[in-house]
Protein backbone atom coordinates (compact mmCIF):
# COMPACT_ATOMS: atom_id res chain seq x y z
CA UNK A 1 0.00 0.00 0.00
CA UNK A 2 3.13 2.03 0.71
CA UNK A 3 4.75 1.69 -2.35
CA UNK A 4 1.85 2.23 -4.54
CA UNK A 5 0.03 4.78 -3.16
CA UNK A 6 2.48 6.58 -1.73
CA UNK A 7 4.24 6.40 -5.02
CA UNK A 8 1.42 7.18 -6.72
CA UNK A 9 0.86 11.06 -5.02
CA UNK A 10 4.52 11.65 -5.20
CA UNK A 11 4.67 11.49 -8.62
CA UNK A 12 1.08 13.42 -8.75
CA UNK A 13 2.22 16.05 -6.78
CA UNK A 14 5.65 16.02 -8.72
CA UNK A 15 3.33 16.55 -12.23
CA UNK A 16 1.28 19.49 -10.82
CA UNK A 17 4.88 20.86 -9.53
CA UNK A 18 5.94 20.78 -13.57
CA UNK A 19 2.63 22.78 -14.25
CA UNK A 20 1.18 19.50 -16.03
CA UNK A 21 -2.11 19.56 -14.19
CA UNK A 22 -3.60 19.76 -17.45
CA UNK A 23 -1.99 17.80 -20.02
CA UNK A 24 -3.55 15.94 -22.20
CA UNK A 25 -0.72 13.77 -23.62
CA UNK A 26 0.49 10.58 -22.45
CA UNK A 27 4.01 9.79 -22.15
CA UNK A 28 6.57 9.11 -25.25
CA UNK A 29 6.37 5.46 -26.62
CA UNK A 30 9.91 5.40 -24.64
CA UNK A 31 8.50 6.45 -21.35
CA UNK A 32 5.41 4.22 -21.88
CA UNK A 33 7.83 0.69 -22.67
CA UNK A 34 9.95 2.02 -19.52
CA UNK A 35 6.08 2.05 -17.53
CA UNK A 36 5.27 -0.97 -19.00
CA UNK A 37 9.02 -2.37 -17.94
CA UNK A 38 7.97 -1.06 -14.13
CA UNK A 39 4.74 -3.25 -13.96
CA UNK A 40 6.84 -5.84 -14.78
CA UNK A 41 9.11 -5.69 -12.45
CA UNK A 42 6.21 -5.33 -9.93
CA UNK A 43 4.79 -9.10 -11.69
CA UNK A 44 8.13 -10.27 -11.46
CA UNK A 45 8.61 -9.51 -7.59
CA UNK A 46 5.20 -10.76 -6.81
CA UNK A 47 5.41 -14.25 -8.59
CA UNK A 48 8.68 -15.11 -7.00
CA UNK A 49 7.50 -14.32 -3.16
CA UNK A 50 4.17 -16.48 -4.22
CA UNK A 51 6.48 -19.18 -5.45
CA UNK A 52 8.86 -18.88 -2.09
CA UNK A 53 5.57 -19.02 -0.09
CA UNK A 54 3.96 -22.11 -1.74
CA UNK A 55 7.77 -23.97 -1.87
CA UNK A 56 8.00 -23.83 -5.71
CA UNK A 57 11.42 -22.58 -6.85
CA UNK A 58 12.23 -18.83 -7.10
CA UNK A 59 14.97 -16.67 -7.63
CA UNK A 60 15.41 -15.08 -4.33
CA UNK A 61 14.27 -14.60 -0.70
CA UNK A 62 10.78 -12.12 0.01
CA UNK A 63 13.02 -8.69 0.34
CA UNK A 64 10.24 -6.02 1.97
CA UNK A 65 12.67 -3.07 -0.20
CA UNK A 66 12.68 -4.94 -3.68
CA UNK A 67 8.88 -4.71 -3.12
CA UNK A 68 8.65 -1.31 -1.83
CA UNK A 69 10.82 0.18 -4.83
CA UNK A 70 8.24 -2.00 -7.44
CA UNK A 71 4.99 -0.31 -5.51
CA UNK A 72 6.89 2.76 -6.01
CA UNK A 73 7.66 2.76 -9.47
CA UNK A 74 4.12 1.36 -10.18
CA UNK A 75 2.55 4.06 -8.39
CA UNK A 76 4.85 6.49 -10.51
CA UNK A 77 3.46 5.00 -13.47
CA UNK A 78 -0.23 4.74 -12.40
CA UNK A 79 0.49 8.94 -11.62
CA UNK A 80 1.90 9.18 -15.52
CA UNK A 81 -1.10 7.54 -16.98
CA UNK A 82 -3.84 8.57 -15.37
CA UNK A 83 -3.57 12.05 -14.89
CA UNK A 84 -4.02 12.46 -18.59
CA UNK A 85 -6.53 9.89 -18.81
CA UNK A 86 -8.16 12.01 -16.46
CA UNK A 87 -7.69 15.34 -17.94
CA UNK A 88 -9.22 14.34 -21.13
CA UNK A 89 -12.25 13.29 -19.32
CA UNK A 90 -12.68 15.93 -17.51
CA UNK A 91 -11.45 19.46 -19.03
CA UNK A 92 -12.60 21.55 -22.30
CA UNK A 93 -9.38 22.53 -22.89
CA UNK A 94 -5.75 21.68 -21.86
CA UNK A 95 -2.09 21.35 -22.21
CA UNK A 96 -1.09 19.66 -25.55
CA UNK A 97 2.10 17.93 -24.12
CA UNK A 98 3.33 14.93 -22.67
CA UNK A 99 2.58 14.58 -18.35
CA UNK A 100 6.07 13.62 -18.42
CA UNK A 101 8.48 14.84 -21.11
CA UNK A 102 11.70 13.03 -21.45
CA UNK A 103 14.18 11.54 -19.22
CA UNK A 104 15.35 14.57 -17.41
CA UNK A 105 11.75 14.82 -16.02
CA UNK A 106 11.66 10.95 -15.17
CA UNK A 107 15.00 11.81 -13.35
CA UNK A 108 12.94 14.01 -10.75
CA UNK A 109 9.81 11.56 -10.96
CA UNK A 110 12.30 8.74 -9.76
CA UNK A 111 14.18 11.10 -7.17
CA UNK A 112 10.94 12.09 -5.92
CA UNK A 113 10.04 7.97 -5.32
CA UNK A 114 13.32 7.96 -4.12
CA UNK A 115 12.54 10.77 -1.35
CA UNK A 116 9.76 8.59 -0.36
CA UNK A 117 11.88 5.10 -0.34
CA UNK A 118 14.36 6.66 2.24
CA UNK A 119 11.06 8.06 4.28
CA UNK A 120 9.83 4.29 4.58
CA UNK A 121 13.20 2.29 5.25
CA UNK A 122 14.15 4.85 7.28
CA UNK A 123 11.65 3.59 10.29
CA UNK A 124 12.09 6.76 12.08
CA UNK A 125 9.22 7.12 14.32
CA UNK A 126 8.65 10.74 13.66
CA UNK A 127 7.83 10.19 10.06
CA UNK A 128 5.88 6.80 11.11
CA UNK A 129 2.84 8.82 10.97
CA UNK A 130 3.54 11.11 8.15
CA UNK A 131 4.37 7.91 5.92
CA UNK A 132 1.23 6.14 6.81
CA UNK A 133 -1.27 9.02 6.53
CA UNK A 134 0.79 10.33 2.95
CA UNK A 135 -0.29 6.79 1.25
CA UNK A 136 -3.65 6.80 3.07
CA UNK A 137 -4.06 10.39 1.49
CA UNK A 138 -2.94 8.76 -1.82
CA UNK A 139 -5.74 5.63 -1.97
CA UNK A 140 -8.23 8.70 -1.57
CA UNK A 141 -6.82 11.07 -4.31
CA UNK A 142 -6.85 7.87 -6.64
CA UNK A 143 -9.97 6.69 -6.07
CA UNK A 144 -11.71 9.71 -6.08
CA UNK A 145 -10.33 10.94 -9.66
CA UNK A 146 -11.46 8.06 -10.99
CA UNK A 147 -14.33 8.14 -9.81
CA UNK A 148 -14.92 11.61 -11.18
CA UNK A 149 -14.10 10.44 -14.25
CA UNK A 150 -17.02 7.73 -14.52
CA UNK A 151 -19.22 10.33 -13.12
CA UNK A 152 -19.03 12.67 -15.27
CA UNK A 153 -18.63 10.08 -17.90
CA UNK A 154 -22.01 8.47 -16.75
CA UNK A 155 -23.55 11.78 -16.68
CA UNK A 156 -22.13 12.50 -20.13
CA UNK A 157 -20.35 15.42 -19.16
CA UNK A 158 -17.43 14.51 -20.21
CA UNK A 159 -14.88 17.23 -21.77
CA UNK A 160 -16.80 19.55 -19.75
CA UNK A 161 -14.87 21.32 -17.30
CA UNK A 162 -13.81 25.37 -17.66
CA UNK A 163 -12.97 25.86 -14.07
CA UNK A 164 -11.91 24.28 -10.73
CA UNK A 165 -15.76 25.84 -9.87
CA UNK A 166 -17.14 23.59 -12.44
CA UNK A 167 -15.40 20.50 -11.20
CA UNK A 168 -15.95 21.42 -7.46
CA UNK A 169 -19.66 19.24 -7.51
CA UNK A 170 -18.12 16.51 -9.02
CA UNK A 171 -15.38 16.66 -7.03
CA UNK A 172 -17.93 16.33 -3.81
CA UNK A 173 -19.80 13.72 -5.70
CA UNK A 174 -16.53 11.69 -6.44
CA UNK A 175 -15.30 11.73 -3.15
CA UNK A 176 -18.69 10.60 -1.64
CA UNK A 177 -18.32 7.49 -4.08
CA UNK A 178 -14.60 7.43 -2.48
CA UNK A 179 -16.15 7.15 1.25
CA UNK A 180 -18.21 4.57 0.23
CA UNK A 181 -16.54 2.43 -1.34
CA UNK A 182 -13.62 2.70 1.26
CA UNK A 183 -16.01 1.72 4.22
CA UNK A 184 -17.49 -0.96 1.91
CA UNK A 185 -14.02 -2.61 2.09
CA UNK A 186 -13.91 -2.20 5.52
CA UNK A 187 -16.69 -3.28 6.46
CA UNK A 188 -15.81 -6.19 3.97
CA UNK A 189 -12.61 -7.10 5.44
CA UNK A 190 -14.41 -6.90 8.87
CA UNK A 191 -17.12 -9.69 8.45
CA UNK A 192 -14.28 -11.75 6.60
CA UNK A 193 -11.60 -11.30 9.17
CA UNK A 194 -12.97 -9.90 11.88
CA UNK A 195 -10.93 -7.34 11.62
CA UNK A 196 -12.17 -4.10 12.63
CA UNK A 197 -12.60 -1.42 9.56
CA UNK A 198 -10.04 0.73 10.88
CA UNK A 199 -7.71 -1.20 11.93
CA UNK A 200 -8.36 -0.95 15.76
Amino acid sequence: MVGIFGGYLAALVYFLALRRGRAFNFPSAPLMVLCVLFIAAMGFDGFNNLFHDVGLPHMYAPYNPARLITGLLVGLTIAALLLPAFNLSVWAEGQARPVLGGLRELGGALAVEAAVLEAVVSEWDWLLYPVALWSMAGVVVLLTMLNMVIAMIVARREGWGQSLDDLLPWVCVALMLTIVELGGLGLFRYLLAGIAPLGA
